[in-house]
């Protein structure tokens, strides 16, 4: 593999050359430049099959469970009948919607939902680069932009992501955090419906992306307040903190619901404490004399980056001299502040705080911080380095950042025969494998255990009693039969018991029973002597439907805004 890096950037260099000065002889834009840079990592994204890594597959699961449901017409799924064996369960409440919409998306153009997955990863990826080097271009300056934005890229934890845990969430994250911090300063610049709504959106999407979002937002609010300081414009912060309003009301259906519903399951018992990362660990890393983030049984080593480091020391060093700009100042200083911050939530040392705040243990492991730090370390190595007036040795240490992480550049082992029709064969499986997503386990399940281990028999079990039972349909959502009772009858219905299951006979709800000490959070309910048209039925609960509605409305508004920008601009040029 390090041979196979090692040769495409042999390539890449000798094209950079050839374009530069043989044909057409013409100079290369930063811009361009950091596109191209950004391709090295991807190749092993082409190789055919899966591959070894921490999240791939479980997404992969997840989004043809999400895409059956989205084909019923559910258009926001809560419920997966397919996983945990097929008792299902409402992952889709509780893990963020965007990777599997996207994905979704992808499939119903052509696209294999493994080829998808890589599709997201590989433009998300692209993307973040991109939008990085407009936003601090937009900031600072294009150098500043080029070398932040080679850092950003290149960042440990950002591979880690791409490569090892293959995260899609986060790896969008990537791409959208920066265009927030774009948005905010364009929208200053030009206050328009066009960037209150574009705006409104990015921070929208993030939300339903990962729960990292969580601690971006900070980021994002403070720095909008640090440029309302540079021009005074009351009407700017007020339109940020609408906007920021707006895309919560946009995303109700997810966090709401999320929010509200967690009481139902095993989250509160299973996350109860955060795993934290101690101080050398985000130095140095103890794989391949460092230059490993990602040891042979799979451990991670979850760093800083050292050109970051250096570029760090840099930064402090030109503040010191007062080489940096005063009209950099603000916002530099600004982010270094949050990065102490941050840093220090990593460590064990701050868990006080992470106690004072319940909501962020759901974060579970510190090191998810590094997210938003390696936007401000790229940042402020970038603004450091740019100071630098020789620029061969700048470009000496942008090629020592990358090469320094070359063997990251790759994912685990290749598994060409895991294809789509894999993963379809073993969804029911996935759960049981390690698909299991904790925060969605209901609370009436099995603490120590809560999946299935294996396939029920029937989908509708007679435990006491004699019926016979004629199976009539079958979606995520609805589950009809039709039963002949002919001695009173306890039934068990296979699947697990989350507010929004109701059980109808003959259209009358019937009492369930999820915490029965015999099957733990499955359906059951008893039936008396008779014929009868079984209706178990997964409906919205209150906040849900209330959740969705605001979504809707906040939608409708944005819409408004939109087609009154659309005829605005008409009527100015007439």
């Amino acid at each position: 593999m390090v041979f196979i890096n090692l040769l495409l950037s042999l390539f890449l260099l000798l094209g950079i050359l050839i374009y530069c000065y043989v044909y057409p002889k013409k100079k290369l834009s930063l811009f361009r430049l950091i596109i191209l840079f950004s391709l090295l990592p991807l190749w092993t994204l082409l190789r055919p099959g899966s591959y070894e890594s921490g999240d791939l597959s479980l997404h992969i699961y997840r989004s043809i469970s999400f895409f059956a449901s989205l084909s019923e017409g559910n258009l926001i799924p809560k419920w997966s009948q397919e996983l945990n064996m097929g008792f299902g369960y409402p992952i889709f409440i509780f893990a963020p919607p965007l990777t599997y919409y996207i994905v979704s998306f992808l499939h119903l153009l052509g696209f294999s939902f493994l080829v998808a997955m890589k599709m997201l990863l590989a433009a998300s990826y692209i993307l973040s680069g991109i939008i990085m080097f407009l936003w601090v271009k937009e900031e600072i300056n294009e150098k500043t932009a080029f070398i932040s934005s080679t850092l950003y890229l290149y960042t440990p934890y950002h591979l880690i992501d791409l490569n090892f845990r293959a995260n899609p969430g986060e790896v969008i994250l990537f791409a959208l955090f920066p265009l927030s911090l774009l948005l905010v300063n364009k929208f200053r610049k030009n206050l328009t419906i066009k960037y209150f709504i574009l705006l409104s959106l990015a921070l929208g999407l993030m939300i339903i992306a990962h729960p990292v979002s969580l601690i971006l937002f900070p980021v994002t609010f403070a720095y909008a307040l640090i440029l309302f300081f540079r021009t005074k414009n009351k009407k700017y912060l007020l339109l940020i903190f609408l906007s920021f309003i707006l895309s919560l009301l946009l995303t109700t259906f997810y966090w709401l619901t999320e929010l509200v519903e967690s009481k139902f399951t095993l989250q509160i018992y299973l996350h109860s404490k955060v795993v934290f990362q101690d101080l050398a660990d985000l130095i140095f890393s103890p794989y391949r004399y460092g230059l490993l983030f990602q040891g042979s049984h799979g451990e991670l080593s979850f760093l800083l980056g050292y050109a970051h480091l250096v570029g760090l020391i840099f930064f402090v060093f030109f503040v010191f001299k007062k080489i940096i700009k005063k009209k950099e100042t603000p916002v530099a200083f600004l982010f270094f502040l949050i990065l102490v911050l941050y840093l220090f939530l990593i460590l064990p040392i701050s868990e006080p705080i992470w106690n004072l705040f319940p909501i962020i243990k759901n974060l579970q492991f510190s090191y998810r911080l590094l997210l938003p730090i390696a936007l401000l370390t790229s940042f402020l190595a970038g603004l450091g380095i740019s100071k630098v007036k020789n620029n061969k040795l700048v470009a000496i240490f942008l090629a020592l950042a990358i090469f320094t992480t070359i063997l990251n550049w790759g994912n685990r082992r290749n598994v060409p025969e895991q294809k789509d029709a894999y993963f379809k064969e073993t969804l029911h499986l996935a759960t049981m494998g390690g698909e299991g997503g904790v925060p969605g386990a209901p609370m009436w399940t099995d603490i120590n255990y809560p999946w299935a281990t294996s396939s029920a028999k029937t989908t509708l079990e007679i435990i006491k009693g004699r019926s016979e039972v004629q199976n009539k349909e079958r979606t995520s959502t609805l589950h009809m039969y039709d039963v002949e009772v002919s001695e009173e009858s306890l039934l068990k219905e296979n699947t697990l018991y989350f507010p929004g299951w109701k059980v109808f006979a003959n259209e009358k709800e019937l009492a369930i029973n999820p915490a029965n000490t015999d099957y733990k959070g499955v359906i059951t309910f008893s039936l008396d002597k008779g014929m009868y048209e079984v209706k178990v039925i997964f409906e919205d609960t209150k906040i849900r439907e209330y959740s969705k509605k605001i979504s809707f409305f906040a939608g409708i508004l944005l819409i408004l805004m939109l087609f009154n920008a659309f005829f605005q601009k008409i009527i100015d040029r007439n």
